[in-house]
């Protein structure tokens, strides 16, 4: 794989996981910055894909990446329907 792949997947990756393993949490807490970070790595991750040659990869990233923010959104509003 292309080295400049390995990288871009490294960074990305180390900036999406993170946040995946807590993202009840994120989700909960409506924590903005985390959620900014991890999709920005998720789009890291899939150039990262898409330079090493391998760019089918990316429609899982970007799947997830919709999930995530559809998931976000709608406890988000779900939140403030409560606080009103």
């Amino acid at each position: 794989m292309n080295p400049i792949a390995i990288v871009l997947l490294l960074v990305g990756y180390s900036l999406s996981l993170p946040v995946i393993g807590k993202i009840g949490t994120v989700v909960r807490k409506q924590n903005r910055l985390a959620m900014l970070g991890h999709q920005f790595g998720l789009l890291i991750a899939g150039l990262g894909w898409i330079v090493g040659g391998r760019p089918q990869l990316i429609w899982i990233h970007l799947l997830w990446a919709v999930a995530a923010i559809v998931w976000f959104n709608w406890v988000g509003t779900k939140g403030s329907a409560k606080k009103a």
